[in-house]
């Protein structure tokens, strides 16, 4: 794998990865770059981490809207019939795709092992961190992809 990505290449494979898993997961597209308030609203927050052909870490956090949007989306139900543990269980699934088709962009020959996602209280993410911020039709989401 190579050294080094720019952050505008990581940031790319983020929004790519995240429209794709979100349009074919939870029929919800990505409509573009998100403020920076987007962030402000307590949502469901998780990560999980890669070893192999490169190490780290990603974060994603939706907000509470996005996630049950998403979740009635993923589930075939309606928003008002999802609860926190299944927008926990969705959010860990789309960081899981997400962090996976970012790598294999990354470098599509490499292998890597991703740890099973968990749900976080606070964001713990380094300061070199690349974050990308996407508006989706309900709410937001957030994602950060840190390499050891």
């Amino acid at each position: 794998m190579r050294e080094q990505f720019t952050e505008a290449e990581l940031r790319r494979h983020l929004r790519t990865a995240a429209d794709e898993a979100l349009e074919t997961m939870c029929f919800s597209p990505v409509l573009g770059p998100a403020p920076p308030q987007a962030g402000s609203e307590p949502g469901v927050l998780v990560h999980l981490g890669f070893t192999g052909d490169a190490c780290g870490r990603l974060w994603l956090e939706m907000s509470a809207a996005a996630a049950a949007h998403a979740t009635a989306n993923f589930l075939g139900q309606t928003e008002q019939e999802t609860d926190r543990t299944q927008m926990e269980m969705v959010t860990c699934e789309l960081a899981n795709m997400i962090c996976g088709n970012v790598l294999s962009r990354l470098d599509p020959y490499g292998h890597f092992d991703l740890s099973s996602p968990q749900t976080a209280v606070e964001l713990d993410a380094p300061a070199q961190a690349v974050e990308e911020r996407l508006a989706l039709e309900t709410g937001s989401l957030q994602m950060w992809i840190a390499f050891a």
